[in-house]
C-alpha cells in the first residue's frame, strides 16, 4: 500500500472496484484478478469489469502500434477460434444460486418452527400448511444447490480454459479492440470497448 495519503486513497480505490467485481461476479481465482472480458450478452458485468479493468492500471503486453493490418487480424481470428469454445461465465448465477440456497433454508426452518407451534396448540390444520410449506422450501433449497454445483463446476472449467488457452490470447479481449485504440481514425471493431482500456499500448511505467 502506498504511504503517499492521495496514492493511497487511489489504491483502496482500485482495490474497492477490483474487490466488488470479483465478489458479485463469483471470480475467485487468485492469480488473476478479474479474468477476460465479459461477453455483450451481460452489459452490466462488462460495464463493472472495465471500472476493474481501469483501476487495475497499465499493464506489460504486445505492443500493437506497429503491428501490420494483416498480423492484427489474423491475430483476432485466432483468438476467436479459442474463445468459441470457452464456457461461459456464470458468476453472478452462482451468487444467486447461493443466496436462493441460503433463503430457502431459512424459510424451510421457520415452516418448521410454525408447525411445531401449531401442534403444541392442537391447531392440526395449521401444522399441516406449515409442514407442507416447509417440504416446499427444502426442495427448493435442494434445487438451488444442485443448480450452484452445477455452476460452480462452470466456473471451475472457465478457470481451466483460461490458463490452458493463455498463450493464444496476449490480451484479455479480441486484438481488433487494441488496434482500434492504437489508430482510432480506423476504428472499424464492433466490439471496441468503452474509454481507455488497460491495453499495451499505455505507458507500463506508471
Amino acid at each position: 500500500m502506498p504511504d503517499n495519503p492521495t496514492a493511497r486513497q487511489e489504491w483502496e480505490r482500485a482495490a474497492a472496484l477490483i474487490g466488488a467485481y470479483r465478489e458479485t461476479y463469483g471470480y475467485e481465482y487468485p492469480d488473476d484478478p478479474i479474468g477476460p472480458e465479459p461477453c455483450r450478452e451481460a452489459p452490466e458485468q462488462r460495464a463493472a469489469w472495465y471500472e476493474a479493468f481501469l483501476a487495475l492500471g497499465p499493464v506489460d503486453g504486445p505492443d500493437v502500434r506497429n503491428m501490420p493490418d494483416g498480423r492484427l487480424w489474423l491475430l483476432r481470428d485466432a483468438y476467436a477460434a479459442e474463445t468459441v469454445w470457452a464456457p461461459r461465465h456464470v458468476g453472478k448465477e452462482l451468487r444467486l444460486s447461493r443466496l436462493g440456497a441460503f433463503d430457502a433454508d431459512l424459510g424451510a426452518i421457520r415452516a418448521e418452527a410454525e408447525a411445531d407451534a401449531a401442534r403444541k396448540t392442537g391447531d392440526h390444520d395449521r401444522a399441516r400448511r406449515h409442514e407442507t410449506l416447509a417440504a416446499s422450501y427444502r426442495a427448493l433449497r435442494d434445487l438451488y444447490q444442485q443448480r450452484e454445483q452445477t455452476f460452480a463446476q462452470t466456473i471451475d472449467d472457465r478457470q481451466k480454459w483460461e490458463h490452458a488457452t493463455a498463450h493464444s490470447r496476449p490480451w484479455p479481449s479480441p486484438p481488433t479492440q487494441n488496434y482500434a485504440v492504437a489508430t482510432p481514425a480506423r476504428r472499424s471493431s464492433p466490439c471496441a470497448p468503452p474509454n481507455h482500456p488497460r491495453s499495451a499500448t499505455q505507458n507500463t511505467s506508471g
